[in-house]
């Protein structure tokens, strides 16, 4: 199973099933490894467990192993996206091994840090690494929507299966590079993860492409990504496929080492991606 969305269904024929569904999203958001013991913040307890998730998708995964030398097998890059309900709860974890980056894509909710609430709106993200402990509680009248970049372990990443090898078959002819804004968001240092990590880092930006805008072709080399579609559409080019590939708004690029790619905002309105990818530091 690649991809997966687990929603509550309507009607009293479908009950039970909705409530096993929703009990199946909310194991499948943090590993059972890193819920933590009680934990009290100056004015707020930490919740000890999650409820009130509507869905988690499994967007895309990359092996590792087969991107870097010297990564183990189980080694997954992995791009979720997780919608939270009205008084909805992701529980208190220890993030162990499992660096990442969460994107509020629409809504708000507040992340508990030490016990301290941060609001995080739509457009605003997070950084976690090994020792960040933390818990998310949505207090809005509203669902919220974020995606969640991380790095992991097979054996936490139930669902994800290997994807086959990578081969260019096809030649595109490209457009050159036009219209392009690009908006750091931050970088996580990953050397202090993992080994094979060293001198590399997990890095999200924004990229707004104005209309009849070109990302130009490129390869991938030695930089894996997913490029996520916030707004807009846009037309993707690519050298394993012979036909164009139309995103719209909430799709994703799974991007590994070797792909050749370009773009095209073919559209009348700005088209902005969220890429998240993993690079050398250097």
């Amino acid at each position: 199973m690649f991809v997966f969305a687990l929603f509550l269904a309507c009607g009293p024929k479908k009950e039970q099933d909705s409530a096993k569904s929703l009990e199946a999203a909310e194991q499948q958001v943090v590993p059972q490894s890193e819920l933590t013991e009680d934990q009290t913040g100056e004015s707020h307890s930490a919740p000890d467990e999650t409820k009130g998730i509507r869905s988690v998708e499994l967007l895309g995964a990359i092996a590792l192993s087969e991107e870097f030398e010297g990564v183990e097998d189980d080694l997954f890059f992995r791009m979720r996206r997780l919608v939270v309900e009205p008084e909805g709860v992701v529980a208190a974890h220890e993030h162990q091994s499992r660096p990442g980056i969460a994107y509020i894509v629409s809504g708000e909710i507040n992340e508990f840090r030490e016990g301290v609430a941060v609001l995080r709106k739509s457009g605003d993200h997070s950084f976690e690494e090994t020792g960040v402990t933390h818990w998310w509680e949505n207090q809005s009248e509203a669902p919220v929507t974020a995606v969640v970049v991380d790095i992991l372990k097979v054996a936490e990443a139930d669902g994800i299966e290997k994807l086959a090898p990578y081969q260019s078959s096809v030649e595109h002819v490209s457009e050159e590079k036009q219209g392009l804004s690009v908006q750091p968001i931050g970088s996580l240092d990953l050397s202090k993860e993992h080994p094979a990590f060293e001198g590399r880092m997990l890095r999200a930006r924004r990229i707004t492409v104005a209309p009849q805008g070109v990302v130009g072709f490129h390869k991938h080399d030695q930089r894996p990504s997913f490029a996520y579609l916030l707004e807009g559409e846009m037309s993707e080019y690519r050298d394993d496929t012979k036909e164009k590939i139309q995103h719209k708004a909430g799709s994703v690029a799974v991007e590994r080492n070797g792909l050749g790619h370009w773009w095209k905002n073919n559209s009348e309105q700005p088209a902005v991606f969220l890429v998240v990818d993993l690079v050398s530091s250097e």
